[in-house]
């Protein structure tokens, strides 16, 4: 109503159909980056492209709402599949590697102490056949040249793989530590059923020595490829 009392025409705009309405490129990246499932580095993007294509969306009218929703959702989700994949992988990845160092170290251990018994129940089934002799061999060889043992660790280093897999068996390169030094090797290794999920057994080893020789142990083993 006006000053005479007469009705006022209120402007009155149509919605603009969404049809019109240019789609958000945000909201399509945000699905295209949730969809991508083997990266979760990419997966992440896609909530938050998605969270910033709706905030625009209010301020700057597109088409592509629900793209944009999905890539959130879908992102959420693919990122916590990938990441909780990953973090599954790694652990068992770590658990293998410290079950190969600690077996080799147990053979290592127990041939020093005698414990032929309890040295061949780390060995894989193709090598646990594996004479008191020999090993009583190897340990005095390790004795005469390095001394106490001490302990296994993963060599980070690495860069050549002085053996390659073979049949069931995968080599892993790592360092002796012993009293009086340390010497790169390579343990072939394999994995069985077992435990919680599987069990790395030791097969043989190749010790590096350009100094005093190599060594391989057992001497019929995949180690002497």
């Amino acid at each position: 109503m006006n000053e005479f009392n007469l009705p006022v025409e209120e402007s009155f705009e149509p919605p603009v159909p969404s049809g019109s309405l240019e789609r958000s490129k945000l909201a399509i990246w945000s699905l295209t980056c949730s969809l991508i499932f083997c990266c979760p580095i990419v997966t992440i993007f896609g909530p938050i492209l998605g969270a910033i294509a709706l905030i625009k969306m209010k301020s700057n009218p597109r088409s592509g709402k629900g793209m944009a929703i999905s890539g959130i959702i879908i992102g959420v989700i693919t990122t916590v599949l990938s990441v909780g994949a990953l973090l599954f992988a790694f652990t068992a990845v770590k658990k293998v590697m410290n079950q190969v160092t600690e077996s080799a170290s147990e053979v290592i251990t127990a041939s020093y102490a005698k414990e032929y018994d309890k040295a061949r129940e780390s060995f894989a089934a193709q090598t646990n056949d594996v004479t008191d002799e020999a090993l009583q061999s190897f340990a005095n060889e390790l004795q005469s040249r390095y001394g106490a043992f001490d302990s296994i660790t993963f060599n980070w280093l690495a860069e050549e793989q002085q053996l390659e897999p073979k049949d069931q068996f995968a080599p892993m390169p790592v360092i002796l530590i012993f009293e009086t030094e340390s010497v790169h090797a390579t343990i072939m290794f394999e994995v069985v059923p077992g435990g919680d999920f599987a069990v790395s057994k030791f097969c043989c080893i190749q010790i590096e020595d350009a100094v005093h020789g190599n060594v391989i142990f057992p001497l019929d083993s995949p180690c002497a490829q």
